[in-house]
């Protein structure tokens, strides 16, 4: 069940916004979209991005793991 979560946080809320290139995004619909009711939503988070990431080091997802850290590394720090 974590596996299925994480999977889904992570297609949904890092690889499908910006192209998997600024990290992970706060707020994504269940259709894909990028929730736009509050201004949060549209946020890239980056204690987020690296809770993910620690979750999914924890899960054995390492490869999904550096994607995503490596994600907000580089959109941080150009």
């Amino acid at each position: 069940r974590v596996d299925s979560v994480l999977r889904t946080i992570f297609d949904n809320n890092v690889m499908a916004f910006g192209g998997g290139k600024l990290g992970a995004v706060n707020g994504m619909t269940r259709t894909g979209q990028l929730e736009i009711v509050s201004m949060q939503s549209e946020e890239i988070w980056t204690g987020v991005t690296h809770g993910l990431a620690s979750t999914m080091m924890m899960e054995v997802r390492t490869h999904d793991m550096h994607r995503a850290l490596f994600a907000i590394k580089t959109f941080l720090f150009p």
